[in-house]
């Protein structure tokens, strides 16, 4: 609890600001709920600790690494002890589910890797978040950036040639695009024979997606939201076909799915 306060205090009084997300270095976590009701009562949002794959022992600063050790590709919010209630903490945990991508020598492996990665999470329909030390990008600190620009660069160009959507984000700003997701939702639900109407509620200016399972039912004849016509497409993900409607403006929104007769 005194280091995750002095800490939150030390970065506030160096930058003028409080810590929004957190990455401890080699951090050993004792206890469960602990650090993260002590990280959530110091500012902190969301926490990037959970590493991709078990570290080898002799190298606690393994690069090149993906995996899902931690359960899941998707980031999820700690709750409490029975003792608190079992209530949930605002604070996210970030998988880093491929930690320091690097292409070059001593990565030969490197690039294969991250195809692999890309498309295993987009047949699966998992998030991938390739995570990125800011100072491994910054030439004046003394490391050979190349390894880590190859393998960015690779992974953009990768992502288009399959279509895969990408984006660049700071770990503040990930943080936050989750905690709008966490708050999005679909409510009021009607579905029979000719339609599916939801209403999108959609938090935060970056819009969302909208997935509505086809279940054997044949591409729908028309996707309305609020009314207007509207995008949609179908994508197989994990063997299954879902309809996926872009809602793209914050608040309540009317969807409507009509099924051809």
């Amino acid at each position: 609890r005194r280091a995750s306060a002095s800490h939150s205090d030390l970065f506030a009084e160096t930058f003028g600001e409080r810590p929004f997300s957190g990455l401890p270095h080699a951090g050993v976590v004792s206890g469960w709920a602990e650090i993260a009701r002590y990280q959530a009562a110091a500012g902190l949002k969301a926490q990037n600790m959970w590493s991709a794959e078990v570290t080898p022992p002799d190298d606690i600063n393994a690069f090149n690494l993906y995996g899902h050790s931690f359960g899941t590709a998707f980031p999820f919010f700690f709750h409490d002890d029975a003792a608190h209630q079992n209530r949930r903490i605002g604070l996210i945990a970030l998988p880093n589910a491929y930690y320091e991508p690097r292409i070059g020598k001593g990565y030969e492996d490197g690039r294969q890797k991250i195809h692999d990665y890309l498309d295993d999470s987009a047949f699966f329909g998992r998030t991938s978040v390739l995570f990125f030390h800011p100072h491994y990008l910054a030439p004046e600190f003394g490391y050979d950036v190349q390894l880590s620009y190859a393998a960015l660069d690779e992974v953009e160009r990768y992502c288009r040639e399959k279509r895969y959507t990408s984006c660049r984000y700071t770990a503040d700003e990930l943080t936050t695009w989750w905690h709008e997701r966490a708050a999005s939702g679909i409510s009021r639900i009607e579905t029979d024979a000719d339609r599916t109407a939801f209403t999108v509620t959609v938090v935060g200016y970056t819009g969302m997606i909208a997935k509505l399972p086809l279940a054997g039912r044949e591409h729908p004849a028309g996707v309305t939201v609020d009314g207007h016509e509207t995008y949609s497409c179908v994508k197989t993900i994990d063997g299954l076909r879902w309809l996926l409607i872009p809602v793209t403006e914050s608040g309540d929104h009317a969807v409507e799915v009509m099924y051809p007769q």
